[in-house]
């Protein structure tokens, strides 16, 4: 039995103010890969970018699948036993289907992306934690964004080719989720990554265009900025502010590739204001300018 049948059998609606809604305006897209893949991979079997300008809701009955949830303006409601609250802008969710859930639009107009994701990976990722299903927020031209806009990309009638791009955005998505419940490098030591540690990574992922000194972390992490600098080296194998420059240059990396900014943009946009100081910064760690890296890779991509 396809996915599209056993969602169909899955999902009940109920009207709100007398209003026939159809599962379509909740899943404009049913995927379908027109060749053979690994069944390792990682594939979305339905979804797509939405929107609604009217009220709706529509409960489901256990999927053997994960749901990823991602508003971009209004919000929603969902409930389910792992998580019952709102869903507003810029904040996604990724949910278990195994059990019963509703989803309800609440401040309209809602504009959103929803993906059914399978996949025999997904129970590896599943047992690093179990509190999984908990909101987290998506920020503006943040590494989160790029990848599930890649998966908007994708057509419902794919190819092996996109099923690698959509493979790889997915397994994006989920390292970046569960990465920061990770154990310490360390396995020496029954001792896990302090929270101030992971806090400021997580702020330096999610953050990495903004502008401070490893000072303004003192009063909001409680921890001196040279104990910090020393313990987040120890962890993550670099400073903090290395490590931030590294993670704006990846970010560079992935613009340069996937959008049609232009440099000054870019720069303008992983945190540099200074195009000529962020070109210069770019050749030292890549050995290239940005515009060679560009023409470089797509180049050895064609070929």
């Amino acid at each position: 039995m396809n996915f599209e049948t056993l969602l169909n059998k899955s999902v009940s609606k109920h009207k709100i103010v007398n209003i026939d809604t159809e599962l379509s305006v909740l899943v404009p897209n049913m995927y379908e890969c027109q060749d053979s893949i690994p069944q390792t991979f990682l594939k979305l079997l339905a979804g797509g970018t939405a929107h609604s300008n009217y009220p709706f809701s529509f409960s489901f009955s256990p999927l053997n699948c994960t749901l990823l949830l991602y508003t971009l303006t209004g919000s929603c409601k969902l409930t389910s036993k792992q998580f019952t609250g709102t869903i507003g802008k810029e904040t996604a969710l990724l949910l278990d289907c195994t059990e019963d859930f509703t989803l309800q639009s609440s401040v309209l107009p809602w504009k959103f992306k929803l993906f059914f994701i399978d996949g025999n990976d997904l129970a590896a990722f599943h047992a690093l934690c179990p509190e999984f299903s908990k909101p987290f927020q998506v920020l503006d031209h943040s590494s989160l964004q790029q990848y599930i806009s890649k998966l908007s990309g994708i057509p419902a009638l794919y190819s092996a080719n996109d099923a690698i791009i959509m493979h790889k955005a997915l397994t994006d998505i989920l390292c970046e989720l569960y990465e920061p419940f990770l154990p310490t490098k360390d396995t020496s030591t029954l001792t896990s990554i302090p929270s101030y540690l992971v806090e400021l990574k997580n702020y330096l992922d999610q953050n990495y265009q903004a502008s401070f000194l490893l000072s303004d972390f003192e009063d909001t992490l409680k921890v001196n900025k040279y104990r910090l600098c020393r313990e987040f080296s120890k962890t993550y194998g670099v400073p903090p502010l290395r490590y931030l420059k590294q993670k704006r240059i990846e970010i560079a990396k992935e613009m340069l590739l996937t959008t049609d900014y232009n440099i000054h943009e870019i720069s303008s946009i992983v945190g540099y204001e200074n195009t000529n100081h962020f070109i210069n910064l770019f050749k030292n760690s890549t050995g290239l300018t940005p515009n060679a890296f560009k023409q470089t890779v797509l180049a050895t991509r064609s070929s």
